[in-house]
């Protein structure tokens, strides 16, 4: 009796497990993926037939060049008066550093002052590109020293101006990195070497004059 049922139940699902064509329920829509460059390069040549693509590269462009003219840059109130401090450049050594054969020169946790290894052969003069006292004492400065003893830092203002007005190279401290890392409150700020560590003089321009 048993066999039978097993039997029948072959009989009754065989076909519904065979594949077959049952033909077609409902409506078939093609599937449409457009290519991507396809589609972008269209638009482009859209935009160049109608003359915007030139106009959003002039912008760009322009953009730019201000950028470049005007960096991004920080501002810092004008000093009041002159005030020294003093700046230790030791950092802890974070991990293992190794020559190119392997050997130890410093291991982690280390503490190492680079001025032990390299001196600071300029002085730094930081200072705001957009304050005319303290761009005139800048240019000053690098005129009584020499730009080979002197590098000109500009925390903001026209960095490319300066330049071509000066003849001179003028640096710049892109977003205040620099000054944030010395602890730079006021502008100007002078740093020149001291034995170890670094002096960091803030120069009280309306005293000095241009």
């Amino acid at each position: 009796m048993r066999w039978m049922i097993l039997l029948l139940a072959m009989t009754v699902l065989t076909p519904l497990c065979r594949g077959e064509d049952l033909g077609v329920v409902g409506t078939l829509y093609p599937i449409s993926e457009p290519d991507l460059l396809e589609a972008i390069h269209a638009r482009l040549r859209s935009l160049e037939a109608q003359g915007e693509l030139a106009r959003l590269e002039a912008t760009a462009r322009d953009r730019m060049r201000a950028y470049a003219e005007h960096p991004e840059g920080i501002r810092l109130p004008r000093a009041a008066r002159e005030r020294v401090r003093y700046f230790d450049p030791t950092l802890v050594v974070p991990a293992d550093i190794r020559d190119h054969r392997g050997h130890l020169i410093h291991a982690a946790g280390a503490t190492v002052n680079p001025l032990d290894y390299l001196s600071l052969s300029r002085e730094l003069l930081f200072f705001d590109g957009d304050d005319p006292l303290q761009t005139a004492w800048a240019r000053a400065r690098l005129e009584e020293r020499g730009a080979a003893r002197v590098r000109a830092i500009a925390t903001n203002g026209p960095v490319l101006e300066l330049m071509r007005r000066w003849g001179l190279r003028v640096y710049f401290d892109q977003r205040g990195r620099l000054a944030e890392h010395f602890g730079i409150t006021a502008l100007p700020t002078r740093i020149r070497q001291a034995g170890r560590l670094l002096e960091l003089t803030e120069v009280a321009v309306e005293e000095e004059g241009e």
